[in-house]
Formats: C-alpha cells, sequence, structure tokens
C-alpha cells in the first residue's frame, strides 16, 4: 500500500471540510424561518416618544428603559412614507415572515455585519469569521457585540408592520443570536410566533 504523500495537517483540514459539507447545517441558524407565523393578540400602543413598540422580559417598554443585555424585540411601524411613522397602533392581526436575517453590530468596530452561515458580510468585510476575538487594546474595554434577529413581517390588513427584530448584547463573539425561547420571553403574551401549521 502505497504511503500517503499528503502531510497530517492537510489530511486533518480535508477531514474537517468534509464533516462541515456532509452535515449541511450552517453554525449560525436563524431561530425562525420563512413561513412562521407571528400572531399578535391583542392591540398595542406605540409609545409617544418613539413610533416602534418595545417588548422585553414579556411586557412593553419604553425604549429608554430597555436593558440592552437582556433580549428584547422591537416591533417597527411605518406609514405610507417610510421615514416618517405615522402609525401609532396595531391591531390582533396575523402576519407571515417572508425573510429572516441574523445581524451583528460591534461597539469596537465602524461596521454592521450580515450572518451568512459562518461568515459575516459587512462594510470592508469579506470571509470575516464571526468567532475569532480581535485583539483588544490596553487602555480600553472590551468591545460588546448586538446580536440581532430581523424578521420581515407581511399582512394585507396592517402594511405598516414591517420587522420583529429581537436583539442583546454579549461580551463575546460567537452564537449568541437570541433563540426562539428567548424571543418568546422577551414578547411575553402579547405576540405569539411559530411555525405554520
Amino acid at each position: 500500500m502505497p504511503k500517503s504523500t499528503l502531510a497530517p495537517t492537510t489530511l486533518m483540514i480535508a477531514s474537517l471540510l468534509t464533516a462541515g459539507c456532509a452535515s449541511n447545517q450552517p453554525p449560525y441558524q436563524p431561530p425562525v424561518d420563512r413561513g412562521y407565523r407571528v400572531q399578535i393578540t391583542q392591540g398595542l400602543e406605540a409609545a409617544p416618544d418613539n413610533g416602534d413598540i418595545y417588548f422585553q422580559q414579556g411586557t412593553t417598554v419604553r425604549q429608554a428603559a430597555l436593558d440592552d443585555w437582556l433580549t428584547h424585540c422591537r416591533l417597527e411601524l411605518s406609514g405610507p412614507d417610510p421615514d416618517t411613522n405615522s402609525l401609532v397602533s396595531v391591531a390582533p392581526d396575523q402576519f407571515n415572515v417572508t425573510d429572516v436575517k441574523l445581524r451583528y453590530q460591534s461597539s469596537a468596530f465602524p461596521y454592521y455585519g450580515i450572518q451568512a452561515g459562518d461568515t459575516l458580510i459587512g462594510f470592508g468585510l469579506t470571509g470575516h469569521r464571526a468567532s475569532p476575538e480581535y485583539a483588544s487594546r490596553r487602555d480600553e474595554p472590551p468591545a460588546s457585540y448586538l446580536y440581532r434577529v430581523e424578521m420581515n413581517l407581511s399582512s394585507a390588513d396592517q402594511p405598516g408592520v414591517r420587522t420583529l427584530t429581537c436583539s442583546r448584547k454579549w461580551k463575546a463573539r460567537g452564537p449568541f443570536y437570541p433563540t426562539l425561547d428567548d424571543i418568546r420571553e422577551a414578547l411575553g403574551e402579547s405576540i405569539e410566533i411559530g411555525a405554520a401549521i
């Protein structure tokens, strides 16, 4: 039997790549998918200081009262002109999730990223891995990272309800996007979310 001329490191990398392809599961899987349903179970009012509606720990809260380190959600409302939030209330309704994006923002770097599998794509970023840590500067606090699950919503009766975005901060890089259980806990009984039957 002929000896392999490939170095052990090359063989190990090849086997890891093969295993990753065989699993066919990206390491950063959104907690919801297209076709999920979002059910608003009761009428909701936007806060007077902001045209959107915020949720945390099962209740509606003002934007200024949010704790970014806990999962929180924002129901984005807009009127006929996308630059103005003219809607002030939302009636009970069922919405289809038409698209889901995982987004990412670093407090230490001036860009937003979009998660694509285990790669972040953003301003000036190509092929940037989501998991390695950056070297921190000694005179600055460690960076924090905001992980967001953004769901585009659709309803014929209330087209001004645009997105439901659930977020939380973290001090390390990795798969720290809110889970479906985290999202449900933040929303409470006002909004139910689940796969279509």
